[in-house]
């Protein structure tokens, strides 16, 4: 079950005498773009929301470079998570457990604190924020956070004591 993105985009000017077109996703022009039609066409297909590069070589070697931004092109991933809390005394740490539905496997993960795995664990309360990347190179980004359980102190008094021994309020 492989799940592309929607987003297209192609050369508005179409040279004569065209030796070569390479699309990428970045400015150094050393990754292409994979899914749709592939990386060597004068148009791309099936690509998410994103900054793409356009480099045309033409047969007298002079060479075109222009970029383009494809918005609107969905995922069709969706992320969730389970978060535990942290405690307020520092006994239990928190966590946030993702899950990733949709989207094409194997999935890359990036937090905001520097994690690359696809859960947090032991982390301190604050907000996270993961980004997913697919193997279409499609992504999804959500935030998530950590927040500090208050649990109630329990106690039971044993004994018999007088209003004396009890003191409520100030002294």
């Amino acid at each position: 079950d492989e799940t592309r993105c929607n987003g297209a985009a192609e050369s508005a000017t179409q040279f004569p005498n065209i030796q070569s077109y390479l699309w990428t996703t970045d400015a150094a022009f050393t990754t292409p773009v994979t899914g749709g039609v592939g990386s060597s066409n004068y148009n791309i297909t099936e690509q998410c929301a994103g900054t793409y590069y356009l480099r045309v070589t033409l047969d007298n070697g002079c060479v075109w470079e222009g970029s383009c931004t494809i918005t609107g092109g969905t995922s069709g991933m969706t992320l969730s998570a389970v978060v535990t809390d942290a405690d307020m005394c520092g006994d239990c740490c928190g966590e946030i457990d993702l899950t990733v539905t949709g989207g094409s496997a194997p999935f890359t993960y990036i937090w905001s604190n520097g994690q690359t795995t696809q859960d947090l664990t032991c982390v301190d309360p604050g907000s996270y924020t993961v980004q997913v990347t697919d193997d279409a190179g499609c992504i999804e980004t959500a935030t998530y956070t950590v927040g500090v359980s208050n649990y109630p102190i329990v106690f039971t008094l044993t004994g018999s004591p007088t209003a004396q021994e009890i003191i409520v309020g100030p002294v």
